[in-house]
């Protein structure tokens, strides 16, 4: 595995108002991946950077032009590789598009001195590996040309070319600075989630964190009234399973990789395939056999696949060959009327032919079996008889929403009150603790960490354990994204229904009230389950 990157921090700007942290935010980050991750090189832009080979790193916009344009000019790394790109300073829009700007760019001139995040989006896809990381601490407060940032252009360049993307901010909100922290908010909790700290192996988990910590840190430093709220884009949707920092995986992380890579299998994307089984090699540090067994067998079958014939649709041709002597010439001139023509020899019989040697027989082999499905090993117990392989199978298929509306008929079934159609407190304090185990295993595997009971309960605790719809539940329901912004309850119907799209914890929900009817109630709810959840040390 081969990992590289480029970092560029901007302070000093010619024509545009200067930054405190920008640089800071970068030279923190070339540390970090040097360090702390073990990247292979990292191409450091500042104005203090020291020359490389004679070769100016000033982020001016033809230093990074050459640069990125050298880089990139052919592929040179693959699957299981990584690159990532990071800019710390102003990010400005002309017109529709989204521009990085370079020391020397000019706010009344963006296209022509300006970055386009559309070329670096297709700059950095051209590297050849398939972890590609494209992170902008932009859109820095006064450092805007109109009143809306970065980010609806290089967010769909981005969902074109597979390039992951992390934003400071939303596109009408400001990237704000801590001065005297020395860094700005998002690179100081970027790195935070990245590390110890946050602990965030997987993209969705440290899209999670982001959203989370940065507007609390925000708000911590410049008060109530001032917002920034991160977001990131991960297409394809198996995009958000990346594992960027093995050594923070989970046993989950592996699963869902796994079911992103048995999807693509069965959908005869072999190379998709192989790059989540590689991901998840590197992640257990080459001792998970399964995936040492699904990569030998993918690249056999990419193999065969690349040297298989494409059967042409048109009618076969008979070649018929030339005369020797005269390949591909004009046709050799008819004899004269006096010339004889020589008489072809008289055909002499074949010579017997040698009997033909027998081949081997075939030695037998023993088919390998399946690999198996993650859920398929979870034991399916129930205290109560209860049958949860149609929850399985629907999490196996990714039928959330479906899963989301059978997880309240099981559990009706374990607590007896399929006749109710409902679940209350009292039912609840007594839930039997291998049914909801087995429950939350489902979701928790199936989702790779992002759904389940307990995933909810651990928010749910981190927002103070609210028993009384106060601020705390409030804060809840935004984590889990069931309210928008504190102010409104999101109907059934708009949550994502994906564990790339939505909130952390956003599923299950169904059994808080059936079609998001029963509200009253909710905080009370949650309390039981959650404590129950706890008292089943799940």
């Amino acid at each position: 595995m081969t990992s590289e990157a480029i970092v560029i921090g901007v302070n000093n700007y010619e024509f545009l108002q200067s930054l405190s942290c920008a640089r800071q935010d970068a030279w923190a980050m070339k540390t970090f991946l040097e360090r702390e991750v073990g990247f292979d090189r990292v191409y450091y832009f500042a104005e203090d950077a020291l020359a490389v080979n004679g070769v100016s790193m000033k982020p001016t916009r033809n230093n990074l032009r050459r640069v990125m344009r050298d880089t990139f000019a052919k592929p040179f790394m693959g699957d299981g590789d990584n690159f990532w790109f990071f800019f710390s300073g102003h990010g400005m829009r002309d017109g529709e598009r989204d521009f990085l700007m370079p020391i020397d760019g000019d706010p009344d001139d963006v296209a022509e001195s300006g970055i386009s995040t559309a070329q670096v989006s297709e700059w950095l896809r051209g590297c050849g590996a398939d972890n590609v990381v494209m992170m902008l601490d932009a859109c820095r407060n006064a450092g805007r040309k109109d009143g809306k940032g970065i980010g609806d252009e290089t967010g769909r360049e981005c969902k074109q070319t597979g390039v992951i993307s992390l934003f400071s901010c939303s596109p009408n909100q400001f990237s704000y600075e801590l001065p005297d922290d020395g860094r700005g908010a998002f690179t100081k909790v970027l790195l935070e989630g990245l590390g110890v700290q946050g602990g965030c192996a997987t993209v969705a988990r440290l899209d999670e964190y982001l959203k989370r910590r940065v507007p609390e840190v925000v708000r911590d430093y410049w008060g109530e009234r001032v917002n920034q709220v991160p977001y990131s884009i991960a297409e394809p949707i198996n995009k958000s399973n990346l594992i960027l920092m093995p050594q923070h995986s989970r046993p989950e992380d592996l699963n869902a990789l796994k079911m992103d890579a048995f999807r693509a299998e069965k959908a005869g994307d072999f190379r998709l395939a192989l790059q989540c089984w590689l991901r998840v090699n590197i992640a257990s540090r080459g001792l998970d056999p399964e995936a040492l067994d699904e990569i030998v067998e993918l690249k056999v079958k990419l193999r065969q696949a690349a040297t298989t014939p494409v059967k042409s649709s048109s009618m076969p041709v008979t070649e018929v060959p030339l005369p020797k002597g005269n390949l591909g010439g004009s046709k050799p001139e008819p004899p004269s009327g006096n010339q004889s023509v020589p008489k072809s020899p008289a055909p002499q019989p074949p010579a017997p032919k040698a009997p033909a040697a027998k081949p081997p027989a075939p030695k037998p082999t023993t088919p390998k079996p399946p690999a198996q499905h993650p859920l398929d090993a979870i034991a399916l117990d129930s205290e109560k008889g209860v049958d949860y392989r149609k929850l399985r199978d629907l999490l196996k298929a990714g039928q959330w929403r479906e899963a989301d509306q059978e997880t309240l008929q099981v559990m009706l079934k374990a607590a007896n009150r399929v006749s109710d159609g409902w679940l209350d407190a009292a039912s609840l304090k007594i839930f039997p603790c291998k049914d909801l185990k087995t429950i939350d295993q489902l979701w928790v595997t199936a989702s790779g960490g992002h759904f389940g009971f307990s995933v909810q309960k651990k928010i749910w605790e981190d927002c103070g354990s609210p028993t009384i719809s106060l601020k705390n539940w409030d804060q809840f329901c935004v984590r889990v994204g069931w309210k928008n912004q504190i102010t409104t309850y999101v109907d059934y119907s708009d949550l994502r229904f994906d564990p790339s799209l939505s909130s952390q914890g956003e599923l299950p929900i169904y059994v808080m009230g059936v079609g998001w009817d029963a509200r009253a109630g909710w905080v009370m709810f949650a309390w039981c389950l959650f404590s129950r959840v706890e008292t089943c040390e799940i």
